[in-house]
């Protein structure tokens, strides 16, 4: 990084019009445009202290404050440096009309600043003369004007009765409640002397408010907004639109599209919620409806490997995470393609579903579901469970859940034997005290004369 000296700079400011002199621009026809030029030395060395010698690129910005803010004006040359870092440059001359003196003739002191070849922008230097310079020179002129672009007063009595010279470009407030202070303004005529009266338009710093006086956000509209076509922002969408009621209609695709692209967690593209009480009970944060006959009212994809497209919960005490009615009479109120799963804990959903290949040796799990696991894991056997044979028709099925707690149903095959009927009759057992772990449960299977004998049986647990 190089940067320019500022203890060894050497300020000589001069105004250079044509002839090196501010009086000339007094001298110049109406139509002649007198370029302003600021001659500007000044010394370059690098970080290492030593003279910065050859040809260099310098940029230089001209600010309104010492530190920060936006530059008004802004200029690249390249200078040639001597072997002691010296330079001279004649800041304005890379342009036809030089630097602009509109930037000078405020009379506010300007700060100047140096960037050596693309590099940081040096501390700021204040320039002082300059101003008072170029203020001097607009005192040859009336607002910028030279004096010949005014109208002369006639004499006393002079003139009367004549039409006074037509006004361009005059903007008069059209009544004395308009022209309001933060308020676009709206032109009530055309051409000529235009009148202005205020709009439904409020500007507040950054901020555009419409029948707002004191808007929040970048545009913050009280009432409602039509539109045809899509709402976007700088990068293609809102970070935010909120809303007290959102109607829209398309009749091509989606009606609302929105995009989460976040990182975090409870990040929701589209939330709905409803906080009012509903005099019959029911709010809703979402609702979803279709008419036509293969629609669907609420539409949830995840492809997640563990996502989850549509989730329902509830906090209340007697509440429903996701309610399903049937209204025709003819219809589902719930229906899955694929397995089903619940927590192991909760009721209403079978846990586990087990047929056992009992009457002939080798015995095995033939076919299963487990409601813990998913994809074909859960319906593929032995689906996570654990078949054993304690002794002659009697076994144990290790379900790898808790299940001394839960409810379940045994039911064995008929299976004639000797002079007893076909009716087997299936004994369970389970709990951690009798059987070393409450994952597991007991079958025994007998005829009705009391005797074991082996058949095929299912097991439900729920």
């Amino acid at each position: 990084m190089f940067r320019a000296n500022s203890t060894n700079i050497r300020l000589t400011l001069c105004l250079l019009l044509i002839c090196c002199g501010i009086p000339v621009m007094a001298q110049q026809t109406a139509n002649t445009v007198v370029p302003t030029i600021v001659k500007f030395t000044g010394t370059l060395s690098g970080t290492d202290g030593k003279p910065l010698a050859g040809p260099q690129s310098l940029t230089f910005l001209l600010y309104k404050e010492e530190t920060g803010g936006v530059p008004l004006w802004t200029e690249t040359q390249n200078v040639q440096a001597d072997k002691e870092g010296h330079y001279s440059v004649m800041l304005g001359s890379a342009s036809v009309l030089g630097l602009p003196p509109e930037v000078f003739t405020t009379g506010e002191a300007r700060w100047l600043a140096i960037q050596v070849n693309g590099q940081a922008e040096e501390p700021r230097t204040l320039l002082v003369s300059v101003p008072y310079a170029f203020k001097a020179a607009d005192a040859e002129t009336l607002g910028g004007k030279p004096a010949s672009a005014f109208m002369a007063v006639p004499a006393s009595g002079a003139g009367l009765g004549q039409p006074a010279a037509t006004q361009t470009n005059v903007i008069v407030c059209s009544s004395s409640t308009t022209c309001k202070a933060g308020f676009v303004p709206v032109f009530a005529t055309s051409g000529g002397s235009a009148q202005v009266h205020s709009s439904a338009l409020f500007q507040s710093g950054k901020n555009i408010g419409i029948n707002n006086t004191s808007p929040a956000f970048a545009l913050d509209i009280v009432g409602d907004v039509h539109t045809i076509g899509s709402f976007l922002g700088g990068g293609g969408e809102f970070s935010s639109v909120s809303a007290n009621t959102v109607n829209a209609v398309n009749t091509t695709g989606p009606v609302v599209n929105a995009t989460m692209t976040g990182t975090g967690n409870g990040i929701a593209a589209v939330q709905g919620s409803a906080s009012a009480t509903g005099a019959a009970g029911f709010t809703f944060g979402v609702i979803g409806q279709s008419a036509s006959a293969q629609g669907r009212g609420v539409f949830g994809s995840a492809t997640g490997a563990t996502g989850v497209g549509v989730i329902g919960e509830s906090s209340g005490a007697s509440g429903f995470g996701v309610v399903g009615k049937d209204l025709s009479g003819g219809g589902f109120a719930f229906s899955a393609t694929g397995n089903a799963q619940q927590d192991r804990s909760s009721g209403g959903w079978a846990k586990a579903l087990v047929f056992v290949s009992a009457h002939a040796s080798p015995y095995h799990i033939a076919r299963c579901y487990n409601s813990t696991l998913v994809g074909k894991a859960a319906t593929t056997p032995p689906c996570g469970f654990t078949l054993t044979e304690v002794t002659y028709a009697q076994y144990t099925i290790d379900f790898g859940f808790e299940v001394d707690d839960r409810f379940w149903s045994v039911t064995a095959d008929s299976m004639p034997h000797g002079n007893n009927n076909s009716t087997i009759i299936a004994n369970t057992l389970t709990g951690a005290s009798f059987l070393g772990s409450n994952t597991k449960l007991l079958v025994q299977l007998t005829t009705d004369g009391g005797d074991y004998q082996t058949a095929d049986f299912s097991v439900l647990i729920y």
